[in-house]
C-alpha cells in the first residue's frame, strides 16, 4: 500500500471513482481554506496529491477540503514486515520474502483459496482483536475456502470471517505439530446441500498447543438441527486424545450435535 500526504482540495462525485483502477481511502481532518483555487473546468474534476492530477467526469459535486493522508489500495494482502502486497493470501505466504515471524494483514473483501500455512505467520483480518460476537467493521472473508496448518512454528489466524456454503468435510485444519491460535473469527456454515458431515475446525494429535478463544460458531437453521441440517456438524472436533488444546470465550449456536 503507498500512502502519500499532502494538504489538497478533493473533489467527490456521486458515481465513479476518481480512477476507475484504483481505489482511495481517505483520513482526514477539515483544513479552513477560504478561497480555493478553481479546479473545476469543462465538466471534469481536477486535484492534486504531491503533483499528480487526477481526473472524472463531473455529475454532482462535493467540495471537500482535508488535511489528509490518502493511500491507493492496489493489492489486498500486505507483508507488514517486507512491505510487499499480494492479490491473495496463498501467494503472500509462499512468496521467498515472507519468512518465520512475519505478519500478514488482510483488507476487507472475499477470498476464495486453499490456504495452506507451513511458515510462522501471523495472519491478521481486519478484525483482529474483536471478538467474534463483537461489533465488527467489514470483513475479510474466506468463502468456501480451506484452511490447513502444518508449520512447526507459532501460527495466529486473528479477525477473520469464514464462510462456509459447499461440502468442504473441514473448513480448518490444525496440524498436531503446530502450535496455533484461532480467535476473534465469525465460523459460519449456510450450506446449500442438507446432511452433511462438516466440521469448523480440526485438531490432529500432536505437541503443538492450539488456542482456539473469542470466535463465533454458528450455522444455517434451515432444515432444522438434524438430519436436514444445512450447518456444522461441529464446531471443533479434537481428533486424538494426545493434544493441548485450549477453548476459551467462544460463542457456539445453532450447531447440529455438538460444540466441540
Amino acid at each position: 500500500m503507498k500512502s502519500i500526504s499532502s494538504n489538497f482540495i478533493l473533489l467527490i462525485t456521486n458515481f465513479q471513482n476518481i480512477n476507475q483502477n484504483k481505489k482511495y481511502k481517505v483520513r482526514c481532518t477539515p483544513l479552513n481554506i477560504k478561497s480555493p483555487n478553481e479546479i473545476v473546468r469543462q465538466n471534469s474534476i481536477y486535484f492534486y496529491i504531491n503533483n499528480l492530477k487526477f481526473t472524472s467526469l463531473l455529475l454532482s459535486i462535493l467540495l471537500i477540503v482535508f488535511t489528509s493522508s490518502v493511500s491507493a489500495i492496489g493489492q489486498s494482502v500486505q507483508n507488514t514486515i517486507s512491505g510487499k502486497s499480494f492479490t491473495a493470501i496463498q501467494p503472500a505466504i509462499d512468496d521467498n520474502d515472507t519468512k518465520d515471524g512475519d505478519v500478514l494483514t488482510v483488507s476487507a473483501g472475499t477470498y476464495t483459496e486453499n490456504i495452506i500455512i507451513n511458515k510462522s505467520l501471523t495472519i491478521n483480518g481486519p478484525n483482529a482483536g474483536t471478538a467474534g460476537t463483537g461489533s465488527r467493521v467489514a470483513e475479510a472473508i474466506l468463502s468456501n475456502s480451506s484452511i490447513n496448518v502444518i508449520s512447526s512454528g507459532a501460527v495466529v489466524i486473528n479477525g477473520f470471517h469464514i464462510y462456509q456454503t459447499n461440502n468442504t468435510s473441514v473448513a480448518i485444519s490444525l496440524g498436531g505439530n503446530s502450535p496455533v491460535t484461532i480467535q476473534n473469527s465469525k465460523i459460519e456454515r449456510v450450506g446449500t446441500d442438507a446432511g452433511q458431515t462438516v466440521r469448523a475446525i480440526v485438531t490432529s494429535s500432536g505437541s503443538g498447543i492450539k488456542n482456539i478463544k473469542d470466535n463465533l460458531f454458528t450455522g444455517s437453521t434451515a432444515g432444522g438441527l438434524f438430519s436436514g441440517h444445512k450447518t456444522w456438524t461441529s464446531g471443533i472436533y479434537i481428533n486424538g486424545a494426545s493434544s493441548t488444546v485450549n477453548v476459551t470465550g467462544n460463542t457456539f449456536e445453532n450447531l447440529r450435535l455438538r460444540s466441540i
